[in-house]
């Protein structure tokens, strides 16, 4: 599932799509692979998986 947020007056506010929307912060619970491959392609980055963040340390984990 992905969920998507937008800046709304300094607070994040769920979006329905990316359409019309600066989505500044994605959300992903269980992605599917298609959602993985949806993001990666749109956003030109590598999504790690749940087996490439369990090995990071839990403070080097937030990365931009």
């Amino acid at each position: 599932m992905i969920r998507r947020f937008a800046a709304d007056d300094g607070r994040l506010r769920l979006v329905e799509s990316d359409a019309g929307e600066r989505v500044v912060w994605y959300d992903l619970l269980q992605p599917t692979p298609d959602e993985e491959a949806l993001l990666e392609r749109r956003l030109g980055v590598d999504v790690p998986t749940r087996e490439d963040m369990e090995e990071i340390e839990v403070s080097s984990r937030l990365y931009y």
